[in-house]
């Protein structure tokens, strides 16, 4: 797999669901997006994917679940790019002959293959890499926040896990669950995976989302994939 090969492709010209044309017309500028991969994994909503770098081994195992639950539906792992719960699941949907599409939070000319996935046998076709940013623009704060929205469009549902008390995976929930004043954009559903050895009082911010509308609470591995199936059942925009 090489990494210098990328285009810039414009939404307009691809078949895409309502909800990235929803965003593409709340970001300014946003008509087009710089994509390293197959332009059609971005046609089906995925499962949505968001976690820390310093995830417990539990939170990982979780995301390792969601990325093969994802190779079973035949829909895409959306999630950033960074080490922890986002290489977790990408590398468990690309193990189970599945496809990802990795969200980057910089330019895509500082993609860069990460080992992880160097012992995978990856064709280009199974692993998309998008930016919304300009192609040299490295990493931020600003732009990891901002890059939250797009996973969101590119994904039915989204698993959270272990947020902290601030960061981006706090917002990415926050944003998931957002709806904007015209209506247009819909809350998403939240699947929502707490630090088991902190209680409430430990992770207030975190533990105030679980009473949130929309959002369904798992604590073990086992409890993913039937809360994805209850969840699709709902919200059927992934079947």
């Amino acid at each position: 797999m090489t990494t210098s090969e990328w285009a810039r492709v414009r939404l307009e010209d691809l078949e895409l669901p309502e909800q990235i044309q929803v965003w593409a017309a709340s970001s300014a500028g946003a008509d087009s997006l710089d994509l390293h991969g197959d332009a059609e994994l971005l046609a089906t909503p995925g499962i949505g994917l968001s976690g820390s770098r310093s995830a417990s081994e539990h939170g990982v195992e979780i995301a390792r679940m969601a990325g093969a639950v994802a190779a079973d539906l035949n829909v895409p792992l959306v999630s950033g790019y960074a080490s922890g719960i986002d290489t977790a699941g990408h590398v468990a949907a690309l193990s189970a002959s599945g496809s990802t599409i990795a969200v980057l939070a910089e330019g895509i000319e500082r993609f860069r293959l990460r080992e992880e996935y160097r012992g995978l046998d990856v064709e280009i076709e199974r692993l998309a890499v998008v930016s919304q940013f300009e192609s040299a623009a490295g990493w931020s704060v600003r732009r990891a926040m901002a890059r939250n929205a797009l996973i969101c469009a590119l994904s039915a549902l989204l698993i959270v896990i272990e947020p902290g008390e601030s960061g981006g995976t706090l917002s990415a929930a926050r944003e998931a669950l957002r709806s904007s004043r015209d209506g247009r954009k819909q809350p998403l559903p939240v699947i929502l995976v707490l630090r088991e050895d902190r209680d409430d009082i430990a992770q207030p911010e975190a533990a105030k989302l679980r009473r949130r509308q929309g959002v369904a609470q798992i604590e073990t591995v086992d409890e993913l994939r039937p809360a994805i199936q209850r969840v699709l059942q709902a919200e059927p925009r992934l079947l």
